[in-house]
């Protein structure tokens, strides 16, 4: 490759990173995964684990919405109904602890999403 095209090359890899990293800046405080044109965002609640959608940039209704929520402690796997809440999907009674991995599957009008997490 050309070097002369290194430097354009670099400056457009980190302008695109920035960008994505902007756009993914979590709304309601919590952690921000993306699966196609569906936007999840995890907030852990004092009690509940909450799951706030977007679907092509728009806030997705949660009364049209079904899902599970998996959260793997160690060995151990708990698997809870997402019941939508106002404009939320929410996992009564799941308390989310820092290093825990937490599985999303929903089911939007017309298709499955799904998204794997972090608790930070």
């Amino acid at each position: 490759m050309n070097k002369a095209f290194g430097p354009m090359f670099e400056n457009a890899f980190s302008a695109a990173t920035a960008w994505a990293q902007a756009e993914e800046t979590p709304r309601h405080g919590g952690v921000v995964q993306r699966s196609g044109d569906t936007r999840f965002e995890l907030v852990t609640a004092s009690d509940d684990a909450e799951i706030y959608l977007e679907d092509d940039g728009a806030a997705v209704s949660a009364a049209n919405v079904s899902g599970k929520l998996t959260v793997m402690r160690g060995i151990a796997r708990l698997e809870a109904r997402l019941e939508p809440v106002g404009g939320r999907l929410v996992a009564k009674g799941v308390r989310l602890a820092r290093g825990e991995k937490v599985i999303a599957v929903v089911a939007l009008p017309g298709k499955t999403a799904s998204a794997r997490f972090l608790v930070k």
